[in-house]
């Protein structure tokens, strides 16, 4: 029985043991360092303590990380030539979005809910790296469905900022505006 592996990208318990298929996939420390480091925008969380975990790596000792199938897919996508423009990995687009919904791209449904689940699971190795506000408002997520999940990030937002009138930020206060419109549309003219 293989011990338990996290992925590099994500923090989600993988299982080397599993590498056909769908399983994880194994690669050195170095070429997850040169990939985040070439691809991905830096940031105090994820990206700085990637940096960090292989730090003291070289190529003669490389080490060894995992990724699971879908951040590999991820990474594959990314690391694709044509793609010129850098992106933040997985783990910091989640926690950026929730800090701050409409400043940061939205994740797309699909991988907001996979992320908010691995997040928020136990055994994530990363979950140490959430800001207090970001794990508050990932906790009010678990169990929502995916097409709720946007949704309830944004009123779970509100609610930790202490339900705000104004915004600092005009693309958040639109993110907002949006979804009262919707919700007002839906309970036919009634405001909310």
């Amino acid at each position: 029985m293989s011990s338990p592996c996290h992925c590099a990208l994500c923090g989600v318990e993988t299982s080397l043991a599993g590498l056909e298929g769908r399983g994880a996939r194994e690669c050195s420390l170095l070429e997850t360092r040169e990939f985040v480091q070439s691809r991905c925008i830096p940031t105090q969380w994820h990206y700085a303590t990637v940096l960090g975990l292989s730090q003291g790596v070289t190529p003669d000792a490389p080490g060894t990380s995992s990724l699971c199938a879908t951040c590999f897919q991820w990474r594959r996508r990314v690391g694709n030539r044509r793609c010129t423009k850098k992106s933040l990995t997985p783990f910091d687009s989640v926690v950026l979005y929730a800090l701050s919904p409409g400043t940061v791209a939205k994740p797309d449904k699909r991988s907001l809910r996979r992320l908010v689940h691995c997040l928020t699971s136990p055994g994530n190795q990363f979950q140490g790296l959430l800001p207090a506000p970001v794990h508050a408002i990932l906790t009010r997520l678990v169990g929502v469905s995916e097409d709720a999940l946007e949704e309830r990030l944004l009123l779970a937002w509100w609610e930790v900022n202490e339900r705000p009138i104004l915004f600092q930020n005009g693309a958040t206060s639109k993110c907002f505006r949006q979804m009262f419109k919707r919700h007002r549309r839906l309970a036919g003219g009634v405001r909310v």
